[in-house]
């Protein structure tokens, strides 16, 4: 247990000072010291310097992030049901007061601090059309239409599209409807594209004094492939911690996206900070849970029995609701 905090933070930043001139000479006598490490240390230690821990949230789509980040917080901020989530990264912090700032694809920043407008801004923007649940539209966002701007793309960038989403098909839609799906989405968003909302910020005045330093990022999913888009991939660089959501589902553990994601470079830095939160746990038995976990352990060597989790988020915030 830590019983000196301010003593201990001067201590690592003493060392950190030390170590980061240290690997300045190295860079430059042989250059072997990447650029990227070094910034990788500057994030952390701003973040020890500022008191902030920043959480990331990642996870396949219907892994229930929402529902699980309300339940850390102890608080229903973010809407909850299986819809995929947008392509808007959230950020949720402390703050006096619940306020809301949104920045739409164009650069527009609009603020909320009414509590309805927030909480209808965020049913109205934090999840899919029903029409298009069957598509990738975070890929989609981020890859087409915030890069073209409004242009229609070439039907070659559209290929290539396809080829990249081929396994992001989950509704198992025949291949022609599939592509046929992705392209009249595109033709009807890209005139409005302005009104993508690429990020949202919230903060609101947690009771809990432990929250004050905290800062949880949730992101658009990762596709089944473990792979992550380049803004949720800077963020994983700046994390303290990641929790990756999966969902137990019957007796066998279907994790390929997670083992694709640890072997991916964004989850290098942070292996040891990586957590697999196996989510929705109430729905099996303990033993069927114990399985599970052991063979979760067997498949991922690289991380210890330690930094696998089983959860219900639902049930956890029934708890909350009932415990006073």
């Amino acid at each position: 247990m830590i019983t000196n905090y301010k003593q201990v933070k001067e201590d690592v930043l003493q060392q950190y000072d030390s170590f980061s001139e240290l690997l300045k000479v190295v860079s430059q006598l042989d250059g072997t010291v990447s650029e990227t490490s070094l910034i990788a240390l500057q994030n952390q230690a701003k973040n020890i310097r500022d008191d902030k821990f920043l959480l990331m949230v990642v996870g396949e789509a219907k892994s229930g992030k929402s529902t699980f980040i309300n339940a850390y917080l102890g608080k229903e901020i973010l809407p909850m049901d299986v819809k995929q989530c947008t392509s808007a990264i959230v950020e949720i912090r402390y703050g006096e007061k619940f306020i809301l700032t949104a920045t739409y694809a164009d650069d527009r920043v609009v603020t909320y601090e009414d509590e309805e407008a927030i909480k209808k801004f965020l049913i109205e923007n934090a999840s899919l059309d029903d029409e298009y649940r069957d598509i990738p539209v975070p890929t989609i966002n981020i890859e087409i239409l915030m890069k073209k701007c409004g242009k229609m793309p070439r039907d070659y960038e559209i290929k290539e599209l396809m080829q990249g989403i081929v396994n992001e098909n989950l509704h198992k839609l025949p291949e022609a409807d599939y592509e046929a799906k992705v392209r009249k989405y595109i033709t009807e968003k890209t005139p409005v594209w302005k009104d993508i909302v690429k990020k949202i910020e919230i903060q609101y005045p947690f009771d809990d004094e432990d929250l004050k330093g905290i800062e949880i990022v949730d992101t658009p999913g990762v596709n089944a492939d473990g792979r992550v888009g380049e803004i949720t991939h800077e963020y994983i660089a700046k994390a303290n911690a990641v929790m990756f959501l999966k969902p137990i589902v019957g007796s066998a553990l279907e994790a390929t996206s997670f083992k694709k994601f640890l072997e991916g470079k964004s989850a290098d830095r942070n292996r040891d900070a990586m957590f697999l939160i196996l989510t929705r746990s109430a729905n099996e038995t303990p033993d069927n849970v114990a399985r599970v976990r052991d063979e979760a352990f067997k498949q991922f060597p690289g991380i210890n029995e330690h930094q696998i989790i089983h959860v219900d988020s639902k049930v956890e915030m029934f708890y909350n609701r009932v415990k006073d």
